[in-house]
């Protein structure tokens, strides 16, 4: 009941809602909630409860106690009060209205929230105030009810945990007990009737060996207490009561003067407990009464739902020699000792079942049924004996025994009855209807295994097996024993709309499933459209079959949902069959839908069925549409990095001849097969220089596959080295260096397929990277190192140029004899440079640019490092520093001096001047 107030509380009152109980206690035990902006120093309810449960406040004197709770809720409660208090401490005034209203609801509602309402402050107040008023007023019903309460409450509470103290409760209790013992001592006649209205208030929860009022009332004469109660602490000494529960009572003489204060509590008192006490003292007090008892009075104690007070009436009627069975008929007592058949008693139980054997052995059919299936074995002993006595087919009959087939202890019986007596004629389809659809295991097991035996298929007919199944409370036995049948009759015997329709039963859909596996039933007469609605959520929400089948179909398909979880998997196995329907059935637009949906099942069934089914002419009127509208969905101008253009892609990657049986390790169907002139060097370079970078990729990938093949110029390759697309630029170095290997078969562009003018191309090509694959082709292939061209790169503004041409020109031109084992003085990581390679038979230049050039690089300044901005790839050749290029140098002009007298007259004193 969120958001309850106490305004509502008071509507509920007014119209006298039996829910009242209820809400009141919702109310008081919400927790308490305050404004978040509380003053600074304001003083609430909870300062208040704090304060008076601490330490301090218990030295204080009872006066001043007094004095500080009066004092706080004044503070609490006045109109001006900073903090307003939470509704639950209003609820004293509904427990007021109600005891000053008239009428039963107002006092049955107010007795009922003394038994159940929580004992918490607001509802406490008006308990409490109630309670002195009835002790003044001497209202003994509502004192029994408030002092049995707190009693209950003090026997089970062991600390103050609570917001009613165990102290406060003590204190209450005692001085309940000291109003019934002083109405003992000066009023004999009320006591008794003021106890009794505390006793039968008592509950099975009482705690007797912490209660006080109770046990004082009861074992008041026993040694059990004595001495001055201490906080805390009751002063009863026992775990479980004494067992005889008269001789010690408070005020003994007062309960021998009439037995109707017992007989009360017997037909009121809420404990068993209570009920024996009565008991022990009817018999201790009143033996002589008990013999003379009127018949109703028996009859009322056997109408009290209770074990203790059964049994107490089985003893009167086998103790009092007037209460003769064979007299019962006349006395009015036949239907009452009937009735404790159902009592919670088995001495009761007993004693009618005896009775029953002897002079009730006429009992009517519908009671025996009933009975049959009773906890108490002695009852269903009996049951079954009169059953035994009466013919099966007359006296009982079908629907008899169809009732006890649903019962527990009656089952077995009656199936024994239904096969010894009865058959076909009897046993209908409609009358095993209800029992095929129980819900009871061992009843549908019964109708399924005798429906077999009296009855056929084909004289049953379709229709009743395709009813059960469709039942919407059919269990799974029972639509396992109609699958068969249908079988028996034969699968191509039913409909398509029957199929159709079984296949979503969830009881039914593995059958039918089988059937489609064994070709049972061809799944092309259901329809494509069908496969298709079951295939997808949107197609199914807009199929016209599922409104038709929701309308018009069976109970249960009316809010029928799409299942997924087992039918899409069917439907995709169906559909992606060519066997079933074509590509063109399936269609290549709702395909596509699927393709951009969010069903990632779907999503992945519809692209795989695409790319592994389609072939190009399936795109468009004719194989050559069909490639350039998937290349237009791959990397067109319109294409997205969406769905649709990643699943043209992966159809071009699959039918590519080399890239499709590396995926699948088949070869690739030429009918498929996206045509390799139609990946022409054309098609795909112009991708090279595109800014989406999934389309150049795309590209990228594709060449790989066909640079070998393509064998583009190296002028055009110069052109897209230049872009500065690293991706581009990393494509063509690994066509240009790659080894002579099988995995680069389809990537490398062999070296005889270059031409040594357009390799110096790349060495004079303004972008960095597209001079360092020049340099990696020249340092890869010896027979591009020709020294005219070579020297000619001398000029180069890029140092790294200039350093590869004198390490090249290094490793042609030194004389190895000498330079491998003479050193002019030791130098660290020297570089013996590449393998022997021929040795031109002319120097790269003229003497006179020899010198030149020595003289530029040996007395220039060395240059600062690269900027580490500059692009590097994985083409570049290693970098050498500036003083190992002048040692490459001058170790190569020496050994040509030492050959060339002319050359050495040049180059000696420039030599010597360094």
């Amino acid at each position: 009941m969120e958001g309850l107030v106490f305004e509502d509380i008071q509507r509920a009152m007014e119209a006298r809602d039996p829910s009242l109980v209820d809400m009141v206690i919702s109310l008081s035990t919400k927790p308490d909630t305050f404004p978040d902006d509380i003053p600074d120093g304001a003083f609430t309810v909870t300062q208040f409860r704090n304060e008076s449960r601490g330490w301090s406040f218990r030295w204080k004197s009872e006066e001043e106690k007094m004095a500080y709770r009066v004092e706080s809720w004044k503070k609490l409660e006045s109109e001006d009060a900073p903090v307003p208090l939470p509704d639950r401490y209003q609820l004293y005034e509904v427990l007021e209205a109600l005891y000053a209203a008239e009428g039963a609801f107002a006092r049955e509602t107010l007795l009922e929230l003394i038994r159940r309402a929580p004992l918490r402050l607001g509802l406490w107040r008006g308990m409490k105030s109630l309670y002195k008023r009835s002790e003044k007023n001497g209202d003994v019903e509502l004192f029994g009810a408030l002092l049995a309460r707190f009693d209950t409450e003090l026997s089970n509470t062991w600390g103050d945990y609570g917001e009613i103290t165990k102290r406060t409760l003590l204190y209450l209790s005692r001085r309940g007990w000291r109003v019934l013992k002083r109405l003992g001592e000066t009023f004999p006649a009320g006591y008794v009737t003021a106890a009794s209205a505390v006793l039968r208030e008592y509950t099975d929860r009482l705690n007797w060996g912490q209660a006080w009022v109770v046990n004082h009332i009861i074992y008041h004469e026993k040694d059990y207490y004595g001495g001055r109660p201490i906080y805390g602490q009751n002063k009863f000494r026992f775990y479980s009561p004494p067992e005889n529960m008269v001789e010690d009572r408070a005020f003994a003489e007062l309960w021998r003067q009439s037995p109707r204060p017992l007989f009360g509590l017997l037909e009121r008192a809420r404990s068993e407990r209570i009920r024996l006490f009565a008991i022990e003292g009817l018999k201790a007090d009143f033996r002589a009464e008990l013999r003379d008892l009127d018949v109703s009075d028996v009859i009322r104690l056997i109408n009290v739902d209770s074990a203790t007070v059964h049994d107490f009436a089985v003893w009167l009627l086998e103790n009092a020699p007037r209460f003769e069975q064979a007299a019962f008929q006349k006395l009015g007592l036949h239907d009452a000792v009937l009735s404790l058949f159902d009592s919670s008693s088995h001495s009761a139980r007993e004693y009618a079942a005896k009775y029953a054997r002897t002079h009730a052995r006429d009992l009517p059919l519908h009671t025996l049924i009933r009975l049959a299936n009773h906890d108490d074995q002695t009852v269903r002993d009996l049951v079954f004996d009169l059953l035994a006595e009466r013919d099966p087919r007359k006296d009982v009959g079908l629907d008899a025994w169809g009732e006890l087939l649903g019962t527990n202890y009656g089952h077995n019986k009656a199936v024994e009855m239904l096969r010894e007596h009865f058959g076909s004629r009897e046993l209908t389809t409609e009358w095993f209807r209800p029992r095929l659809l129980s819900s009871q295991w061992n009843v549908t097991q019964f109708a399924i295994a005798r429906f077999d035996e009296i009855h056929t298929a084909k004289s049953v007919g379709i229709d009743y097996f395709l009813d059960l199944i469709h039942t919407t409370n059919v269990g799974s036995s029972t639509a396992e024993f109609a699958l068969n049948n249908l079988e028996k009759l034969g699968v191509s015997e039913l409909s398509v709309e029957n199929i159709r329709v079984l296949l979503l039963r969830q009881n039914a859909s593995g059958r039918v499933r089988k059937w489609l596996r064994e070709d049972k039933i061809d799944p092309k007469k259901l329809g494509v459209d069908y496969w298709r609605a079951l295939a997808f959520r949107p197609t199914w929400e807009k199929s016209d079959w599922v409104g038709k089948l929701r309308t018009n179909g069976p109970e249960w398909a009316s809010d029928y949902q799409w299942n997924g979880t087992y039918l899409s998997g069917e439907a995709h196995l169906i559909l992606g069959d060519l066997r079933n329907f074509s590509q063109r059935a399936v269609g290549f637009d709702w395909l596509l839908e699927l393709v951009e949906s969010n069903d990632e099942e779907a999503r992945l069934w519809a692209f795989s069925y695409i790319v592994d089914s389609f072939t190009p002419a399936h795109f468009a009127k004719d194989f050559e549409s069909g490639c350039e509208l998937i290349w237009d969905l791959a990397v067109g101008p319109e294409a997205l990095d969406g769905p649709k253009a990643e699943l043209a892609r992966e159809y071009i990657r699959s039918h590519h001849d080399a890239i499709g049986e590396e995926k699948t390790g088949k070869s690739v169907d030429e009918e498929t097969q996206i045509p390799r002139e139609f990946l022409s060097f054309e098609r795909l370079s112009a991708l090279f220089t595109d800014d989406r970078k999934v389309a150049r990729s795309f590209a990228i990938e594709l060449a790989r596959y066909e640079m070998a093949r393509w064998s583009p110029s190296l002028d055009v390759i110069v052109k897209f080295c230049e872009t500065r697309r690293s991706d581009v630029r990393e494509l063509f170095a690994d066509a240009l260096l790659a080894d002579d290997t099988k995995e680069n078969k389809r990537l490398r562009i062999a070296p005889d397929q270059m031409e040594v003018g357009a390799v110096y191309r790349f060495c004079e090509s303004l972008d960095h990277g597209t001079r360092s694959i020049g340099m990696s082709l020249i340092d890869k292939y010896p027979q591009f190192a020709e020294p005219e061209p070579l020297f000619r790169l001398t000029d180069s503004p890029d140092r790294r140029v200039r350093a590869f041409v004198i390490r090249t020109i290094w490793s042609l031109y030194r004389k190895r004899a000498i330079s491998t084992g003479w050193e002019p003085a030791k130098l660290e990581d020297r570089d013996a440079g590449p393998g022997p390679t021929p040795r031109p038979d002319e120097p790269p230049a003229t003497p006179k640019a020899l010198q030149e050039f020595l003289r530029r690089v040996l007395f220039g300044i060395p240059p600062a490092r690269l900027p580490k901005d500059v692009e590097r790839t994985d083409a570049d050749p290693r970098p050498v520093p500036a003083r190992r290029v002048k040692l490459y140098l001058l170790e190569t002009m020496r050994d040509l001096a030492l050959e060339d007298e002319a050359f050495a007259e040049v180059v000696v004193p420039l030599l010597s001047e360094f």
